[in-house]
């Protein structure tokens, strides 16, 4: 493991590059410790300039690798190198899949339904409804599944509480090394990700989180899955960068429209009308696109009992169904625009919502919007 990990700081060797020297059939330890001999069949001009850098960087890179291993043993992190046999076997079959990541965790990255979920830092009320209500509906059917994504402000983290919530595991993967979490806000998310689920990295601790660390750690997020859900995003972003290298492994896209005014979700709209993404809408649409039929548990039931919701919600109290009847066919009210549908008195709409939120019949958002989820 020692020259595995320290060939990954021996600069230019790509993840691609030392790809193929294990093709090859070079070993790590002969690469370092003999390099001459181990890259004989090269070609003169390739051969000489690695050479001088493995040559120069060697020692360096040896002892960054001990402390590497030392820092992973210290802090219960497995590292895991590619063609063992605990590497991810999705993650495994990119040609740019890095030789080494370190993982702190206990979910199964080989679970047999893995879904990433990405999309904007910048997320509106429409898109952490959406997370919710996939998750939700998800959970309920596949209780099995993996949620990863990239632990960052927005649909990321949207995701992965959706997940704890809703007792699946969910990977975060992160662009920096072990020895830190960012954003820094994110750090009790992470925490009891390692104990529900995991965090991930190809980064050696002390590596901070560069603008491009983020760009490539997309590959890992979309390699990982089965298929990749871009929930909100703009005409540009990581998240569509995820669609885009997600769809260049060969897995399945698939993304929530939005409507046309919605500059959130005009990523989304644009890779569902160039068929770079399939449309979906709910965990039925996800089930049946990917044809994950025999993992679902029978828990849920095939129709929803219409009468059953007309009686449950005559038997709530009447400030509660009047709320219901204002936020009923719309996208969301603030508190102001609910006091003046409703007509209720400011302390008695305020206890309402607040036992509604907890019984889960409406959900408070971010910005401050009351929505109703629809079960009553």
């Amino acid at each position: 493991m020692l020259y595995k990990i320290a060939l990954t700081q021996i600069h230019p060797f790509t993840p691609e590059t030392l790809r193929k020297f294990a093709d090859d059939g070079i070993d790590a330890r002969m690469l370092i410790e003999h390099p001459e001999e181990a890259l004989g069949g090269m070609v003169e001009s390739a051969r000489v300039p690695l050479l001088k850098r493995i040559r120069e960087q060697r020692g360096k890179a040896l002892e960054k690798a001990q402390r590497e291993i030392d820092f992973a043993t210290a802090k219960g992190i497995r590292i895991l190198a590619a063609g063992d046999d605990d590497y991810p076997l999705r993650l495994s079959a990119c040609a740019d899949a890095p030789s080494i990541l370190y993982y702190r965790g206990n979910a199964d990255l080989n679970a047999p339904c893995v879904i990433a979920i990405v999309g904007t830092r910048r997320a509106t009320d429409y898109g952490y409804m959406a997370v919710q209500r996939i998750v939700a509906e998800m959970a309920e059917s596949i209780p099995q599944l993996l949620v990863v994504s990239g632990l960052a402000y927005g649909i990321d983290i949207a995701a992965h509480r959706a997940a704890l919530s809703h007792d699946l595991p969910t990977v975060g993967v992160v662009a920096h090394g072990m020895d830190t979490i960012y954003p820094a806000a994110h750090r009790n998310d992470a925490a009891t990700m390692t104990r529900q689920g995991g965090v991930i990295t190809e980064y050696v601790s002390g590596t901070r989180p560069f603008a491009m660390n983020f760009l490539r750690r997309n590959r890992i997020i979309a390699a990982l899955a089965d298929a990749t859900l871009v929930v909100e995003s703009a005409a540009h972003g990581g998240a569509l960068a995820t669609a885009r290298l997600a769809d260049s492994y060969g897995r399945t896209v698939m993304a929530i429209p939005g409507r046309l005014t919605d500059r959130m979700s005009e990523g989304c709209n644009r890779l569902i009308f160039r068929r770079l993404a399939t449309s979906v809408s709910s965990a039925d649409d996800i089930i049946n696109l990917m044809e994950w039929q025999r993992f679902t548990s029978n828990r849920k039931e095939a129709e929803p009992d219409l009468f059953a919701q007309t009686e449950r919600r005559e038997a709530l109290p009447p400030e509660q169904r009047n709320i219901i009847a204002a936020l009923e066919n719309t996208d969301g009210l603030p508190l102001f625009e609910l006091q003046k549908r409703t007509a209720l008195e400011a302390k008695i709409l305020t206890a309402a919502l607040v036992t509604m939120e907890i019984n889960g019949i409406i959900q408070k958002m971010p910005s401050g919007t009351y929505h109703f989820l629809g079960d009553f």
